[in-house]
């Protein structure tokens, strides 16, 4: 506090004992603006402590002064009505005959006079006294001279609409206020040259044309997420935009990136996720912070220059037609490419880094060029979780049993014929819309599977070596032509069984007595149901829909 220019007083180091106020706190309390007691559990045994209230109680009611109390460990309630240990402190004094009555009277009205400023109410939202709010509120318009372009802050509609209208001027803006998001009409917002740090969500600016951030030298996070604005250009100056650490433009109309977003040294995060933005930047090779880029909606072409940002870890494209992609940087380690239609997949066998890869290629992949051996996935020995979508591909030739790190598996291939030899080290196996699929590998053998979903195999009737999951805990069935399921009970890890639309499954054996969830609904065939009285650890009553 004494850094910061405000002198503290403590009775047991500043000032000398005795039975009246020293000089030099009377003085200090006569010329303070506000005083602030801390009411602590032992604040009452203390006469000295007791006198230094009295003395702010006289100069609040003489002079104007403020008392802003502070409740450590102690409640309100408690000081003012004199409970707990203010009642028995106030006693002592009684009994040792050390003050007369009118001193400790008076002591005890001070008390009562206090009162919280600051709470926290049953909704846990902060609450603050008119009082305490006006007083900040005039520090802030003192020290900028009453004018409000100059302050830091503003809380009212009528000061932000007049500093919108004058907004260059105002260097010292730090914060917009939030109602700001809520204007409709707004055309042109101009923030040049002022200390915002961060813009948050706008969600109804749907008429904004013009943005302007010019020597905004001081932000480093913006986002127009949600907002259904139809801006269409953005004005990003120079170089003032070296601070900037995150850009988020998604779900906006923006539909050009100047090419002076290159300028953006510090950026590391930039989202362009629906938005019509159909080309980057050939400058964003230039953002050699960037390590996170989201793009996609209309995105029809990635420039090479992508492949110089030398941290890049994260890259998704999201819902674009691209025809052939660049090489990618090797510094990637989460890849998502998930698009309508590419002609070319690229070779990914560099990314020695990537940890999780998801490919969803949904329309048309047939124009693929390339045999899936060629896009690289097989060498890819770092990878932990793999996300593979792909329509008309008939064979998944790439090897993924040398993918030792790999934990998580999903395959959507409707057209696939037979899947490849896998990783015994899976803990997660989805395969799901295989619908030409008849058979499945032989599971004995994957000890670390913890969860395996199995879905919609028109013509999958069997499923070899359940019985060999010793460490399984959730098994999902669905969409199949099982007749029965094996006897699962040296499963002893087994918790969830969920089998539905199974239309041929006629026998459902016994479950292991450590199963919590058994859900078998819309199997209209089955006959022979598990005994639920043997399965103790039923958390959800056992549900068996056959319709």
């Amino acid at each position: 506090m004494i850094d910061a220019g405000i002198q503290a007083y403590r009775d047991d180091e500043e000032l000398r004992t005795g039975e009246e106020i020293g000089g030099q706190l009377l003085q200090a309390i006569q010329h303070s603006k506000i005083s602030i007691p801390i009411f602590s559990k032992g604040y009452a045994d203390s006469p000295w402590c007791l006198r230094e209230l009295v003395k702010m109680v006289e100069s609040k009611n003489t002079g104007g002064q403020k008392i802003m109390p502070i409740f450590y460990n102690v409640t309100p309630s408690e000081v003012k009505y004199q409970n707990e240990h203010y009642n028995n402190a106030i006693v002592s004094d009684l009994n040792k005959k050390q003050f007369d009555d009118e001193t400790i009277n008076k002591w005890k009205a001070t008390l009562k006079e206090q009162r919280s400023l600051i709470k926290i109410r049953d909704d846990n939202q902060l609450w603050m006294h008119d009082w305490l709010r006006d007083i900040g509120r005039s520090f802030i318009e003192e020290g900028s001279g009453m004018k409000p372009e100059n302050q830091p802050w503003v809380w009212t509609h009528e000061q932000a609409l007049d500093i919108l209208e004058k907004m260059q001027d105002c260097k010292s803006l730090q914060k917009l206020p939030n109602e700001i998001g809520a204007l409709e009409s707004l055309m042109e917002l101009l923030l040049d040259s002022t200390s915002i740090k961060e813009i948050h969500k706008w969600r109804r600016m749907k008429n904004l044309k013009i943005l302007s951030m010019a020597k905004c030298r001081s932000l480093n996070k913006f986002s127009f997420f949600g907002c259904s604005t139809s801006v269409a250009k953005l004005l990003l100056v120079d170089n003032h935009f070296n601070s900037l650490i995150e850009l988020d433009l998604s779900n906006t109309s923006i539909r050009e990136l100047p090419n002076s977003i290159g300028y953006m040294k510090k950026l590391k995060v930039l989202k362009l996720c629906h938005c019509p933005i159909r080309k980057l930047p050939s400058d964003i090779g230039m953002l050699e912070k960037l390590e996170q880029l989201e793009a996609g909606a209309e995105l029809t072409e990635i420039l090479s220059d992508i492949g110089k940002l030398p941290i890049l870890r994260k890259l998704v494209f999201a819902g674009g037609e691209i025809s052939t992609m660049p090489q990618l940087p090797e510094s990637l380690v989460t890849l998502t490419i998930d698009l309508y239609s590419m002609k070319r997949m690229p070779d990914i066998s560099n990314l020695l880094n990537l940890r999780n890869l998801k490919l969803n290629l949904r329309l048309h992949p047939s124009k693929l060029a390339v045999d899936p051996s060629s896009w690289g996935i097989g060498r890819l020995r770092m990878l932990e979780v793999l996300d593979l979508y792909c329509l008309d591909i008939g064979t998944l030739s790439f090897d993924l049993v040398l993918l030792s790190k790999l934990k998580e598996l999903h395959i959507q291939c409707h057209n696939l014929q037979c899947l490849p030899r896998l990783p015994t080290n899976l803990s997660y196996l989805c395969i799901s819309n295989c619908y030409k699929l008849k058979a499945t590998n032989d599971f004995s053998n994957m000890k670390a599977l913890s969860l395996l979903d199995i879905s919609w195999f028109k013509a999958l009737t069997e499923i070899e070596g359940l019985e060999g999951l010793e460490n399984l805990r959730t098994l999902v069935l669905r969409g199949l032509s099982l007749a029965k399921l094996p006897d699962l009970t040296s499963l002893k890890k087994l918790k969830a069984i969920h089998v539905h639309f199974c239309f041929e499954l006629v026998k459902v054996l016994d479950c292991p007595k450590s199963l919590e969830t058994l859900e078998i609904e819309y199997c209209p065939k089955v006959q022979k149901w598990p005994d639920p009285s043997r399965l103790k650890n039923l958390k959800v009553p056992f549900q068996g829909k056959r319709e």
